[in-house]
């Protein structure tokens, strides 16, 4: 009996980071698994400035939809709504999928049983930025990593750079949770998201191997980017279902054995100090408001996805 291949769609939503498109289809051209690979972009800016035409070279489908309201939650959901394939990979249009990704998450999701999975996203630094403390690396990928398929832990281990579920009748929604209106692509919509499903016995699995590697732009490492950046996964880790075990896997601001006075001085250092201050008072002013009654419990939707799919393989 002949092996049939799953059908995969693979998500990213694009707002001013259009110009790493080809780099993330050149990625998909040379992933080692056999089924048929489709890319859904989702044009998240004011006025559509994504050009199809333009990415057709490219031996993975793309199909192009899309969303003005801003949000990355937001974006992401459109995206999942279009899908077509089997299953459903998330993605961010800077990441650089290693050659065994599409096939490492479907195996995953096929044989391990999982309701969502998420991989592992590896920061590349740029060029001399140098030792960066775990707390700050933390905020563009998990800070550790298990080596076998196991379930979910912490919340703050997965990663909307990379998560894969199957395309269902039941498709898991990402929180949509932004303030007053803001633009902003928020970048830790993930957190959230297995407080959502797992009480109603969904499992959550972390998959070793399944590796996309994410630039950080020396914009990134600014003190204004990384405040902003630690303030919004503090919010995201004090929401309901998420602030239980959300202190796990982040680490704090720890001085090298040996050098406490230089690493307090370096920028690496500072940086780090900045993350955890950022982090606490995100999460502080999160649950003085819920405390309050000012904040409104999100809750993600379910998308019934246009077409239905058995995994076969």
């Amino acid at each position: 009996m002949p092996v049939v291949w799953n059908s995969v769609s693979v998500v990213v939503a694009v707002r001013g980071n259009a110009g790493h498109l080809p780099s993330l289809l050149r990625a998909l051209s040379h992933q080692d698994y056999l089924g048929a690979v489709e890319l859904v972009v989702v044009d998240n800016h004011d006025q559509p400035v994504i050009d199809r035409c333009r990415l057709v070279a490219w031996p993975v489908p793309v199909h192009v939809a899309f969303e003005m309201r801003p949000g990355l939650a937001r974006a992401r959901n459109t995206g999942i709504r279009m899908a077509t394939g089997d299953f459903i990979l998330i993605t961010d249009p800077e990441a650089q999928p290693d050659p065994g990704w599409v096939r490492t998450m479907v195996t995953a999701l096929v044989h391990g049983g999982a309701d969502l999975v998420g991989g592992q996203v590896v920061p590349i630094l740029p060029a001399g930025a140098g030792p960066l403390p775990a707390p700050v690396l933390a905020l563009f990928g998990p800070a550790c990593w298990p080596t076998v398929v196991c379930e979910l832990e912490a919340p703050g281990q997965l990663s909307g750079s990379n998560l894969g579920m199957p395309n269902t009748d039941e498709v898991p929604l990402l929180v949509d949770a932004r303030r007053r209106g803001s633009g902003y692509h928020r970048h830790y919509d993930a957190i959230e998201l297995p407080a959502s499903v797992q009480p109603a016995g969904y499992s959550v699995q972390l998959v070793p191997g399944a590796v996309v590697r994410r630039p950080v732009l020396p914009e990134h490492l600014t003190v204004r980017s990384v405040w902003v950046r630690a303030w919004r996964q503090g919010v995201s880790l004090a929401r309901p279902g998420v602030r239980r075990s959300s202190g796990a896997h982040l680490p704090g601001p720890r001085a090298p054995r040996g050098l406490p006075w230089e690493w307090l001085v370096s920028r690496g250092g500072w940086l780090a100090i900045v993350t955890v201050l950022a982090r606490a008072a995100g999460r502080t002013k999160e649950r003085a408001l819920r405390a309050l009654g000012w904040r409104r419990e999100e809750r993600p939707a379910r998308a019934r996805p246009l077409h239905q799919h058995t995994a076969q393989h």
